[in-house]
């Protein structure tokens, strides 16, 4: 189940990269994708959902490592 969380967030991770490049105003410029009719209500429709879901699956992650987490919080903050 891990593997495949962590694939999928991978994949979100990856479409987040890419459509948030896409967006960035000085790589458009850059990459002269400015005079090109890319479907930009799309590319910013992905980039939000792929944000979002990004963040649901990291608290997911979160969740399943819960044990871990805490055990290295309570370490780092109560060291004895």
């Amino acid at each position: 189940m891990r593997y495949f969380l962590n694939i999928l967030m991978l994949l979100s991770f990856i479409s987040l990269l890419v459509t948030g490049l896409l967006k960035f105003p000085e790589l458009q410029i850059f990459f002269k994708l400015y005079n090109h009719h890319l479907p930009w209500r799309t590319i910013s429709y992905l980039h939000d959902w792929s944000g979002a879901v990004l963040g649901l699956l990291i608290i997911v992650h979160i969740c399943f490592n819960r044990r871990w987490f805490f055990e290295r919080t309570k370490n780092i903050f109560f060291k004895k």
